[in-house]
């Protein structure tokens, strides 16, 4: 029990059906995002705070198996209540648990008082994420393909559907892939897969094959960079997958690359390319420097240690 901030009491309670309509309320009330992907029902941990006899906030972790290293959190505060220090008491009823170190949890940048409630339990911030797009209209006139042509005549441009034919080269891309991905998560490593795992993205069902590339260095036949492009369930969006290069000195092939994925998706009748960027990640964040993508709020992901 807690007192305080004109609550006589704050109660944390375990998680139980009785509080599943209040659930259902609470995702349409309270400041939220993306990161909300599991229900309490089913998670590890969940609880709930009651304020003066009434529900005012829930949180609750669960597990990704791709990112097994962490607890993952997600929190909401109904905004009609005092949302931090409601947050500060769920969040130290977690703080108490047996669990996977860190705790990771995600907000907006403008969710300024789960954000106080965060710093002042030992939470620090990890990395901001863009949810960002650009209409293909725009896009295409930004850099001079005849300068950048000439500047890597030394490499060839692949569709991924033309790499896949080589089994070669399809491992080498699947090696850049699972080399690159690692180095943009090293703050919340992925699970040890075996190479066939990293092989299997590339034949998911989203993939653009035609729309997605490889450069290859034209004298050594190495992988040099890449780019993927996904579908979205609108036919006229595409999304901007994940993309890398195998040394910093040719972080510029980014360019390349997604300059010809613009090209596709105006080919293609796509009207807007939207992308996922972490500011961990060089390679997106070096797309979102040269193309003009709409402003966007930041998702930000913070991280507590035991």
């Amino acid at each position: 029990m807690f007192s305080g901030m004109g609550y006589r009491s704050i109660t944390i309670e375990p998680f139980c059906k009785e509080h599943s309509r209040f659930y259902t309320e609470i995702k349409e009330r309270a400041i939220t995002g993306y990161g909300i992907r599991q229900d309490p029902a089913d998670s590890q941990f969940a609880f709930v705070a009651v304020a003066e006899g009434k529900e005012a906030g829930i949180i609750f972790t669960y597990h990704n198996q791709f990112h097994p290293f962490c607890t993952y959190v997600s929190l909401m505060v109904l905004p009609s209540t005092d949302r931090e220090l409601v947050a500060a008491q769920l969040l130290e009823a977690v703080s108490e648990l047996r669990v996977v170190y860190p705790l990771q949890i995600s907000i907006w940048d403008t969710d300024f008082a789960i954000k106080q409630a965060l710093v002042k339990q030992g939470f620090y911030e990890i990395r901001s994420t863009y949810d960002v797009h650009i209409e293909t209209s725009k896009a295409y006139d930004v850099r001079d393909e005849d300068v950048l042509m000439r500047r890597h005549s030394d490499y060839q441009l692949l569709k991924l559907s033309e790499l896949l034919k080589s089994e070669q080269g399809e491992e080498e891309l699947a090696l850049l892939v699972k080399k690159t991905y690692e180095y943009t998560h090293r703050v919340n490593p992925p699970e040890a897969f075996e190479l066939f795992r990293w092989k299997a993205f590339l034949h998911e069902q989203d993939v653009i094959k035609q729309g997605s590339y490889v450069v290859i260095h034209r004298t050594t036949g190495r992988c040099a960079g890449f780019a993927m492009l996904h579908s979205t369930s609108d036919e006229f969006v595409a999304e901007l997958g994940w993309r890398g290069v195998a040394s910093s000195e040719e972080l510029d092939l980014i360019t390349l690359v997604t300059r010809e994925q613009i090209k596709y998706a105006i080919d293609n009748g796509i009207h807007q390319l939207k992308s996922e960027v972490d500011s961990t990640d060089p390679y997106q964040m070096e797309m979102l420097n040269v193309y003009p993508f709409e402003p966007a709020p930041a998702w930000v992901t913070y991280h507590r240690q035991r």
